[in-house]
């Protein structure tokens, strides 16, 4: 108390005005390190008499909520802000600096938005379905190498190919044995 200044906040006044607010990215001043914030105003009928808010460590964030997101074996998820910065990420080295832009299929995400891309990365086939918040122009990706994706499919063909196979096997002894049966008796008659 009496130490971090925050009426310059841009959160700080748009929560002054009446309204509910969700800061940017911004550095903490007691920390220093990158956090949100969420600020609600304390209302006296229609008039402001304060502020209520909150602030997030995304680091801590990044590591309990989105680097605790698994998705097959390798599959992981991130999260970014609407300029393509990395907010949340399993790899903290990543987080608060680097964009998205500076991968090959970053730029196809910021401009779509929403929606799935498979791209190439390290040699490895990859499926990113993405999703951007209409609030806060924040996106979420869920990240999955395409060989995950394909193997329970890959898995079911070989064991349906097997029991094809053994069903046309079993099948083809099953009429041979049926063929002699009934040709044995007729070329004794015969």
């Amino acid at each position: 108390v009496g130490k971090i200044t925050i009426g310059s906040r841009d959160y700080f006044k748009q929560a002054m005005t009446g309204k509910l607010a969700i800061s940017d990215v911004i550095i903490s001043q007691r920390s220093g390190t990158p956090i949100i914030v969420i600020a609600a105003p304390v209302m006296d009928g229609s008039a402001t008499k304060g502020v209520v808010f909150a602030a997030v460590d995304l680091k801590e964030f990044s590591q309990r909520e989105i680097g605790a997101i698994k998705v097959l074996q390798t599959g992981y998820a991130f999260m970014f802000d609407r300029n393509g910065l990395i907010l949340a990420h399993p790899k903290a080295e990543l987080i608060m600096k680097t964009k998205i832009s500076e991968f090959a299929w970053g730029n196809q995400v910021l401009a779509l938005r929403d929606g799935k891309i498979d791209y190439n990365y390290e040699g490895a086939d990859k499926a990113l379905v993405f999703r951007t918040s209409k609030t806060l122009g924040w996106g979420i990706a869920i990240n999955v190498p395409q060989a995950e994706l394909t193997a329970p499919v890959r898995r079911m063909a070989s064991i349906i190919l097997i029991l094809g196979i053994g069903a046309l096997l079993g099948g083809g002894a099953i009429a041979y044995l049926t063929a002699r049966t009934i040709a044995k008796p007729l070329t004794d008659v015969a």
